[in-house]
């Protein structure tokens, strides 16, 4: 996806979330969209991130190109390029964000190495001990084209490949990978890709991947269960999930984007309007939870609001439901 159709579509879905216009101001965004595309078992709202996705996408067709499927448009790619660098007779934006991604290909799989054709000798890990950029630094250093392949190296041999004159760390290093490389003999067969992430059918599957990108390795919040494992309609939800982060439209909130002059609480002059006080404290607010006989303790919070003593009479499995709804109402 070209860079500018990827802005535009994306202010588009800005909008839409945040104004339900064709566009949207800063003061109508109230959480920032990194946030919105964090999945929601992470705290976010779960709408995609279409440049992280985009760039999963576009790994499944390195993966294509890397493992010889009945695909036309790969084995029109393999007359033109050399895929284990991907370099070739290939030009346009997309070409080059294929070989940025290629880095990141080779760091998901490794090679049943065959015919070596589409492995880098360097980059891609073909050898039990390893990546060979990564175990032989010193000697990777002095490669001419490090983007070699496997089957140009092991042809025109190692030493070739390299700069006349090697360091002492390096001369070392070509005489462990020498021994590495004593036994590997090329074959016919072509390079079997290998990796938990591809299926039965050979496809790279990216889901996970795109989950690991846009969430990272923290997939703990403490309020995403309250949110969104209920049966309260998707507004409530989405009301729920920018409350218990203190970002509904307040006149707190709203003062800070010099929307209001005052953030005072209209309807009882006491304190400023927050979300807590809106949902909590307001003598409105207070009057109706004790009616419904909710009890507030003074621990309580729009951030830990689910923590509110469950009345007997509201069943336990419909309890969260119930506050939020009743949050929606004030």
């Amino acid at each position: 996806m070209p860079s500018g159709v990827f802005a535009a579509y994306t202010s588009k879905r800005r909008a839409f979330i945040w104004s339900g216009e064709d566009t949207a101001s800063g003061a109508d965004c109230l959480v920032a969209w990194d946030k919105v595309t964090t999945p929601t078992e992470c705290g976010g709202l779960g709408v995609r991130d279409l440049n992280i996705q985009n760039r999963c996408l576009l790994l499944k067709l390195l993966h294509k190109l890397h493992t010889r499927t009945e695909s036309s448009w790969a084995s029109w790619v393999a007359e033109h390029a050399d895929i284990a660098s991907m370099e070739g007779d290939l030009n346009g934006d997309h070409w080059e964000t294929m070989r940025a991604l290629q880095p990141a290909y080779q760091e998901l799989t490794t090679v049943k190495l065959g015919d070596g054709r589409t492995c880098s000798f360097w980059n891609d890990s073909w050898l039990p001990q390893g990546r060979l950029s990564d175990k032989l630094p010193a000697l990777f250093s002095h490669a001419l084209k490090p983007s070699s392949s496997v089957r140009t190296v092991i042809t025109n041999g190692l030493r070739s490949h390299l700069t006349p004159r090697l360091s002492r760390v390096a001369k070392t290093e070509l005489q462990l990978a020498t021994a590495w490389l004593a036994d590997i003999q090329i074959s016919t067969t072509p390079d079997q890709r290998c990796s938990p992430l591809i299926d039965n059918d050979n496809r790279l599957r990216t889901a996970p991947i795109y989950k690991m990108l846009v969430a990272g390795t923290d997939h703990s919040c403490p309020y995403a269960h309250y949110v969104w494992r209920n049966r309260s309609p998707p507004r409530v939800q989405f009301f729920s999930w920018l409350m218990v982060q203190g970002r509904i439209k307040s006149r707190s909130t709203l003062l800070t984007k010099h929307v209001v002059q005052d953030a005072t609480c209209e309807l009882c002059r006491d304190a400023a309007e927050t979300a807590d006080h809106l949902i909590l404290h307001c003598t409105v607010s207070r009057a109706f939870w004790a009616a419904i006989g909710v009890q507030l303790s003074n621990n309580i919070s729009v951030q830990n609001i689910w923590e509110i003593a469950r009345p007997e009479r509201v069943p336990q499995n419909h309890y969260h439901c119930f506050l939020q709804l009743c949050c929606w109402m004030i």
